[in-house]
């Protein structure tokens, strides 16, 4: 069994990987009936949806014959990722603060400043 597109594979993968993690994360909440709906029964129903078009991906990129202008993916692209995630990170710290560290709530202008310009400051070349 070989995979012929791997573009849709790998999505597929990281459908199934999301919808696993709501459905089972839904699995502590009352579920409740479709009448009466509890906590959990939306982000089941999500998780299961999602793991649903993750398994199709996953099958259409066995079954069916990869476009002639799609090749195999590339490296994946470190640096970006890196920055985008300091980049949320430093948001997130300067939105809200961490009292245990000493560091306060900076407030919303100054975590959107981190976020457009700090790591961004070489104008989108990574």
């Amino acid at each position: 069994m070989a995979i012929k597109n791997q573009s849709n594979f790998y999505s597929g993968l990281l459908f199934l990987l999301v919808g696993i993690t709501f459905a089972w994360s839904a699995n502590s909440y009352d579920i409740g009936e479709a009448s009466a709906m509890g906590p959990g029964y939306f982000p089941r129903l999500i998780g299961c949806l999602t793991l649903l078009v993750g398994l199709i991906l996953m099958l259409l990129s066995i079954a069916l014959p990869v476009d002639e202008n799609e090749g195999p993916i590339g490296r994946w692209a470190w640096r970006p990722l890196i920055y985008i995630i300091c980049a949320n990170f430093s948001f997130g710290i300067t939105l809200s603060g961490i009292p245990s560290m000493g560091i306060p709530v900076l407030g919303l202008v100054v975590g959107v400043y981190c976020l457009t310009f700090l790591f961004c400051s070489r104008r989108g070349r990574f």
